[in-house]
Order: structure tokens, then C-alpha cells, then sequence
């Protein structure tokens, strides 16, 4: 029989994931626990260094900002909400006191939580176009071409939403 000891030398690798893992949380919780207010986008983008264009750019997308959209997939998933959170992120997202019902009901809730599975693309992609792809489609080889096709349709209209804000602060 093998021993599923760890290493005294990896105990603290763990404890650190473990605890960022639990900041991360407290953090998501934290800005969701509070009504959807306007500035919502900036809150989530601030905390995971995106750009609030960006984000509503997904949210343009995903259900053209309709708080209510739902969406039933092929493969038997479904997406909820404003930022079309998908299904299979619920277990996960429960452990933090996310549910299906919040999502669907509070705007902020979809946004932050939004943003933070954006974040968790960049993380594994890098800030780019196939975190935004990997968004919607997913990760895997298989997938690159429906990344790239999301991400082409995201990429412009978040041009727009930049050329607007360029041209708004040219204005003042």
C-alpha cells in the first residue's frame, strides 16, 4: 500500500494555494454581497486588473445585456445571467455561497462573477484574445477554432466601446 503523505518540504506550496484560493472567495463574496450599483463593471475589473470594457463587451455578447437571458446547451449545460455564467462553474462557485438563483437575480453578482472566471483564463492563456475566446468556448486544442470565432466577434465591439470612450474624452 502507498503513502499519501506530502513532503514537509510541499506543505507550505499547499497551505498558499489553499489560502490565495480563500482570498479569492472572501474577495468574490465580498463585491457581490453588496446591491448592483452602476459602478459594478469597475469594481469587478479593478479587482481583476481588466478592463470594465472589456466586460461589457462579453456581457454585449453573451446576452446583449439582458439580466434574464438563459441559454440550454447541446451538451446539456445551461448559461445564466448577464455575463451567461455556464452551468458547470456552479459546484465551485457554490462553495463560496454563489448560487444558480443570485446570478439570475443580481446583476453585480453575474458581472464579479463573470470577471472572475475571465481571470482565470488569463491566467492560463495570458491577457489576450484567447482568454476572451476561452471565455465562451472553453479550453483544448479541439476548441481553438470557436475561441476564435468568440473572440473575433468580441474583439469588435469592444473596438467600438473604446473609439467611444477615446472619443468621449476628447470631448471634455
Amino acid at each position: 500500500m502507498s503513502s499519501t503523505r506530502i513532503s514537509p518540504l510541499l506543505r507550505p506550496l499547499r497551505l498558499l494555494r489553499l489560502l490565495r484560493t480563500c482570498a479569492a472567495a472572501a474577495v468574490l463574496v465580498a463585491l457581490v454581497s453588496t446591491p448592483a450599483r452602476a459602478d459594478c463593471w469597475d469594481l469587478a475589473a479593478d479587482r481583476y486588473r481588466l478592463d470594465p470594457l472589456l466586460l461589457y463587451a462579453i456581457a454585449q455578447v453573451e446576452s446583449n445585456l439582458d439580466v434574464n437571458a438563459s441559454n440550454v446547451n447541446r451538451n446539456g449545460t445551461h448559461d445564466i445571467g448577464l455575463m451567461q455564467i455556464n452551468s458547470t462553474h456552479l459546484p465551485t462557485l457554490s462553495r463560496y455561497g454563489m448560487t444558480e438563483r443570485r446570478l439570475r437575480e443580481d446583476a453585480c453578482a453575474s458581472i464579479v462573477t463573470g470577471a472572475w472566471i475571465l481571470a482565470g483564463f488569463v491566467r492560463q492563456y495570458g491577457y489576450g484574445w484567447e482568454a476572451v475566446g476561452a471565455y465562451n468556448a472553453g479550453g483544448g486544442e479541439a476548441r481553438a477554432t470557436l475561441r476564435q470565432r468568440y473572440a473575433d466577434k468580441v474583439r469588435k465591439r469592444y473596438a467600438v466601446l473604446v473609439a467611444e470612450r477615446e472619443r468621449r474624452m476628447t470631448l471634455r
